[in-house]
């Protein structure tokens, strides 16, 4: 759904310092001092991976490229240049300047340009976040946040002076450089850390890999979810997991839907236990990491929707010893070779069960298990600290934003 108040009413009203401006500054429509452009609806037929134009979807705001290219024609008011502000108009109404080569515009992204004789560009990329995030809060929803194009240019934007419109963005780089660097130095960290998390699990498992491996399906049962209908969903009965439940490394609820409670006998075969390994059968890994998680002591009963396999061991010990050997590189080299290389790459139940893996005897499985648990649970206290520190970065950076506009809001 949309935007339900005008965006000068929502600016009023706010009690948010982001959207303030001192007493000797004036407000603009964004709409009047710069102009947005809509993506279009590029034929899917026409879509390729690597041939073609990039095609900038809402997913590769903020990215370093897009895996989508486009074949087809096109006009030239689409294309986005390395350096242009793109919005998404969907989800959660992110923006980033666009930092690969040219591309082009599809639909539910947008493109601003400002008029720098009026309004600095680098003021509006430190701007305009906290009008979007303003939007989306007092944007109402049953599914998709939807943000238009008329909501961004009534933007009321604060309009100091220009000489001071440079001299806030020169403290802002000067303030933001120094984070910058801090934070580039704790993502050096949890890259290390990220390193030492698979060098050791590439260690423990390599000394078993050869004189123990096994098929999958010998050393667990491999389940695949039921294709529930959409009309099958209520509001409230069994808890339904989706691709969307299974993180990397957790198990989340979030979004969570549910079939009536009938269900639950007449699709017995599909039911989740706590314990149970849960693997995400499309878009299974996302760089190194591998979306799985177990489905945690405690949760609710559960059954298993399409695109989700579940993974299920003899013993409790046993599901933790699978769920440490799937973060493992060799099983995800496995994986990356087993996906369809197509826009939505998925992992075959069949190929899965087909997998081999390390199982030594119960000992040996449950010695691993003790010391995977021991490597990663320093490495998590030091991502703790890691991440404390990052947040403290970002409420650093929005003191600095708020330094700027730290007043009460004004029309």
């Amino acid at each position: 759904m949309a935007l339900t108040v005008s965006v000068p009413e929502l600016v009023a009203v706010s009690k948010n310092p982001m959207l303030a401006i001192r007493p000797h500054w004036s407000r603009v429509r964004l709409g009047d001092v710069g102009e947005v452009v809509n993506g279009f609806a590029f034929k899917s037929a026409q879509f390729s991976r690597g041939e073609g134009m990039p095609l900038i979807r809402i997913r590769d705001v903020g990215s370093d490229g897009s895996e989508t290219s486009y074949i087809g024609e096109y006009e030239d008011r689409y294309l986005v240049h390395k350096g242009d502000l793109l919005v998404g108009m969907d989800g959660d109404f992110n923006c980033a300047r666009w930092r690969a080569a040219p591309g082009l515009l599809n639909q539910r992204v947008c493109k601003v340009t400002i008029d720098p004789l009026v309004y600095q560009p680098r003021l509006l990329d430190y701007v305009l976040p906290a009008y979007l995030r303003a939007i989306n809060e007092a944007t109402s929803s049953v599914t998709v946040k939807h943000l238009s194009s008329r909501s961004i240019e009534d933007i009321p934007l604060p309009l100091p002076p220009m000489d001071e419109q440079r001299r806030i963005v020169a403290e802002f780089e000067k303030q933001f450089s120094r984070l910058d660097e801090a934070l580039s130095n704790l993502q050096r960290v949890r890259h290390g850390l990220m390193a030492f998390r698979r060098a050791s699990l590439q260690t423990t498992f390599d000394a078993t890999a050869d004189r123990t491996a096994k098929r999958l399906e010998e050393v667990c049962e491999v389940i695949s979810g039921f294709a529930f209908k959409s009309e099958d969903f209520v509001g409230s009965g069994v808890s339904v997991v989706k691709i969307a439940n299974v993180g990397y490394g957790e198990f989340t609820s979030k979004d969570q839907e549910y079939l009536p409670v009938e269900f639950k006998t007449r699709y017995q075969a599909f039911r989740i236990q706590p314990g149970d390994v849960l693997l995400a059968l499309t878009r299974p890994v996302t760089g190194n990491t591998l979306k799985v998680c177990a489905y945690p002591a405690g949760a609710p009963a559960a059954l298993l929707n399409q695109r989700v396999a579940l993974l299920r061991a003899a013993t409790p010990g046993d599901s933790r010893y699978l769920l440490a050997l799937m973060h493992s590189p060799q099983f995800k080299r496995q994986v990356l070779g087993s996906v369809s290389q197509t826009l939505q790459p998925n992992l075959s139940p069949v190929d899965l069960r087909r997998f081999n893996v390390s199982w030594p005897p119960v000992g040996e499985r449950e010695r691993i298990v003790d010391e995977v648990d021991r490597r990663l649970s320093i490495v998590r206290e030091v991502e703790a600290e890691v991440d404390a520190n990052l947040k403290r970065a970002q409420a650093l950076r929005q003191a600095v934003l708020q330094v700027a506009f730290g007043c009460k809001p004004q029309a």
